[in-house]
């Protein structure tokens, strides 16, 4: 929600008449929901002259900055990270790198929040100017994900000089409901923009909220607090001395928090029983709307800064920022509360009152910041929208600038950003040429052809890139019958059995000595290494996997040998995921299979995760475990963890020894 009052202060009469839009100018001090005309007043006296010196506290950072005309809404994001918020008479959606994926006119400004369906259709309340007549009139606008105006229903005029929030509501059917207008009415509206039903109330309708049940909760400017049925009949009303201006929060256990404001008689904080009792109320001076913590911790805007209160209405404590804060606080994951103050600093507070970063802009005050997935603080200020964080991605780093893959093997390659307090460390991966080297979402590179190719590490904050060229070869090195001439397996527990399978010629060594016993194995590469260890005379069967252009052509005659053999089933949606990483259960039944040996339909094994075990590879489990082909020691606590990935240690231990029960 945006701040209190839509805070936009005085508007000249010159603007009124000169455009036909009526654009409002915040004013730093204002904290009168209405405003009069002031002929003696001059356009500088609307300004904020200089931006505050900050001293002390540790400095937020600017991620990007997209600039646009007099922002005139808090922003809301949708579920791809897209940010969305009103300024001068458009609509902008915002891509999470600071791009503008579209904008749309309306016609008017924005006022309020905008609300997002679950269809990605966007809710705006809209204002309108009919500059000859000196009037202004309230819309609900429909806009699609697209950019493209779908409707608009006018809810009527406004006969003062004031600029309303005009945040709508969604409710779980897809009903909108939004005031605002001088008619007095709640209004329901389908989503094609239909009018389902108008309720009438004492005053203008402030923005609307609704709770589980469906019931609406929403106060009006004469001081009422209405909870309405979802079919627009009234189950009760509260009084209060005082507008409301604000939305309704509704806590966890059903209390439903409302603010009372005005200047000369002070702003009360009330909770409310879901039956229309009050529970317990605090005169604090408190401007906006609440919100409401994890852990039932109330925050909201006060004149004395932020306040805190326990869900029994204590004062747990408040943070001062020197100046008052009109503005609904945000909370983020980590419990971290934002919120920006009239002196033009926002502010990033840690749950025991301590600054973790502020940062100082004309006008960020006003409305208040949506908290991104990532920790990223979206917020407006007086001629932009910013994206603001503690610290950001400085560089990266990769841990090889080059290396060698036979093709059909894989390594992982690691990023390092910097520094190691960024708050956003995704990284884009991508291939030069995929044909020779593909790589997956997590590093993990596979040689497919030979050939060189760059892969590519991109940070999503900030763009920074670091790049490792690779090398994939075709056909492997002649095999090792020396084992010590690889540098990683010397002391491994597997160590007896890689050195054999290096002599037989069912493993290789990489071109820089070593053997890489812990790196994985994809399907098509441990596929060649049964059949290197087998020698089957025949070409193999034709492949009709579904995938099999994936496979690459060092593997080709391997996996139709296997098929041939039985040893490869390949899944139930026809595909045989070459490169994919094969998992201990998979690793053991292929190796079964390739024994010859009969499977028993074994209950239970002797491992200490029996119960994990796939019911279709039980038996062969089972099997492998008796013939001594896996050793409850190979594994740590004795757990196979069937859905794990395979090392090429495992792979070579599981297939000598294979051989040996064969043979």
């Amino acid at each position: 929600m945006s701040s209190s009052k839509q805070k936009f202060g005085i508007v000249l009469i010159s603007a009124l008449i000169s455009v036909s839009v009526l654009f409002p100018f915040p004013a730093a001090a204002a904290e009168a929901p209405k405003f009069t005309i002031d002929p003696n007043l001059k356009s500088n006296d609307l300004l904020i002259k200089d931006t505050p010196l900050l001293l002390g506290n540790p400095k937020g950072q600017v991620r990007w900055e997209y600039p646009m005309e007099k922002p005139s809404t808090s922003p809301v994001l949708g579920k791809d990270g897209t940010i969305y918020l009103g300024g001068g008479n458009k609509v902008y959606a915002i891509l999470p790198d600071g791009t503008k994926k579209w904008d749309a006119d309306l016609g008017g400004f924005a006022s309020g929040t905008p609300t997002l369906g679950a269809d990605g259709m966007l809710y705006v309340g809209v204002i309108k100017l009919d500059a000859n007549a000196l009037k202004a009139y309230v819309y609900v606008c429909a806009i699609d994900p697209a950019g493209k105006k779908k409707w608009e229903f006018a809810m009527g005029g406004l006969k003062k000089l004031s600029i309303p929030d005009l945040s709508p509501a969604i409710g779980a059917d897809g009903t909108i409901y939004a005031g605002g207008s001088d008619s007095r009415n709640l209004y329901a509206l389908y989503p094609d923009g239909s009018l389902k039903w108008a309720s009438p109330a004492e005053g203008a309708v402030s923005p609307p909220s609704i709770g589980e049940d469906g019931t609406i909760y929403a106060g009006t400017m004469d001081g009422v607090l209405y909870a309405f049925k979802p079919n627009g009949i009234v189950k009760w009303t509260f009084p209060t001395p005082s507008p409301i201006y604000e939305h309704p929060v509704i806590g966890a256990d059903g209390t439903i928090y409302v603010e009372s404001y005005w200047n000369d008689s002070g702003a009360v904080l009330y909770a409310i029983h879901p039956d229309g009792s009050k529970k317990w109320s605090r005169d604090r001076h408190t401007y906006s709307s609440p919100s409401i913590a994890i852990d039932g911790t109330i925050y909201i805007g006060s004149k004395d800064g932020v306040l805190a209160f326990d869900p029994d209405g204590t004062e747990k404590w408040k943070f001062n920022p020197g100046n008052k804060v009109h503005q609904t606080p945000a909370i983020g994951r980590d419990g971290t509360i934002y919120a920006g103050s009239d002196n033009s600093v926002f502010y990033a507070v840690n749950p025991d009152r301590t600054v973790k970063w502020e940062y100082a802009a004309r006008d960020i005050g006003t409305f208040a910041p949506v908290i991104g997935s990532d920790g990223t603080v979206y917020k407006s200020s007086s001629t932009s929208l910013l994206a603001l964080g503690t610290i950001g991605v400085s560089t990266v780093s990769l841990n090889k600038k080059t290396t060698s893959l036979q093709a059909g093997t894989s390594e992982t390659l690691t990023a390092t950003i910097v520094p190691e307090e960024a708050v956003d460390k995704r990284i884009r991966w991508s291939s030069s040429n995929s044909a020779v080297a593909e790589v997956d979402a997590m590093g993990k590179v596979t040689g497919i052809a030979p050939g060189t190719a760059n892969i590519t590490a991109t940070t999503i904050d900030g763009g920074f890139i670091a790049t490792c060229a690779v090398t994939v070869t075709d056909n492997p090195p002649a095999p090792q019958a020396d084992a010590a001439n690889l540098k990683d397996i010397a002391g491994h527990k597997l160590g007896a059995e890689i050195a054999k399978a290096l002599a037989l010629g069912i493993v290789f060594g990489y071109p820089d000595g070593t053997f890489r016993p812990n790196g994985n194995v994809t399907r098509a590469e441990f596929a060649s290494m049964l059949v290197r260890g087998l020698h089957p005379g025949e070409e193999g069967a034709p492949l009709t996997f579904k995938d099999k252009d994936k496979i690459g052509a060092w593997a080709v005659k391997a996996v139709r040998q296997a098929v041939k053999l039985g040893i490869i089933h390949g899944y139930e949606d026809g595909t045989f995921r070459p490169n994919a990483n094969i998992t201990h259960a998979e690793m053991i039944s292929m190796v079964i299979r390739a024994s010859g040996l009969s499977m028993d339909n074994a209950l239970q094994t002797g491992l200490s995760d029996d119960a994990d075990i796939p019911e279709w590879a039980k038996s062969a489990v089972s099997k492998a475990e008796k013939t001594g082909i896996i050793k409850t020691g190979d594994f740590p606590d004795g757990k196979l963890a069937p859905q794990a990935m395979s090392t090429r240690a495992e792979a070579a231990s599981a297939i000598v020894r294979m051989l040996e029960v064969r043979e």
